[in-house]
């Protein structure tokens, strides 16, 4: 697996408009210290690396990995809970498709009676 810790931090700093002197003025560290961070060349304790990942609501692994590696490893551990809940909606809603498709079946069969019924009045 490959360490993507500067990559990432560079790229969520980014996303949320910050140069690397606001996001070291808010770690109490220097505009150079993100920088290495940036360049991979150091990396934060990791007291720091969760003050990130919570900063930037990500999780550790969406924070270090590599999105390949994010991307391999999603169904085996269900993505720190994610995948697990994105599943359960999925089967709730899967549920209440089929009972919807039932249900539009047995409607089309009464539409269908009465259209019966009405083709047997009209012929009388």
């Amino acid at each position: 697996m490959k360490n993507n810790f500067g990559p990432n931090l560079k790229a969520l700093r980014n996303r949320d408009g910050l140069d690397q002197s606001d996001l070291g003025e808010e770690l109490k560290i220097s505009r150079n210290a993100i920088g290495l961070y940036e360049k991979g060349t150091t990396q934060p304790k990791i007291e720091g690396l969760i003050y990130l990942a919570e900063k930037f609501n990500v999780t550790l692994d969406e924070l270090i990995l590599d999105r390949d590696d994010l991307i391999a490893r999603e169904p085996e551990m269900k993505y720190g809970g994610k995948m697990s809940s994105l599943e359960e909606t999925i089967k709730k809603k899967n549920v209440e498709i089929d009972r919807l498709q039932k249900k539009v079946i047995e409607l089309q069969d009464k539409l269908n009676e009465i259209l019966e019924v009405a083709l047997e009045n009209k012929k009388k």
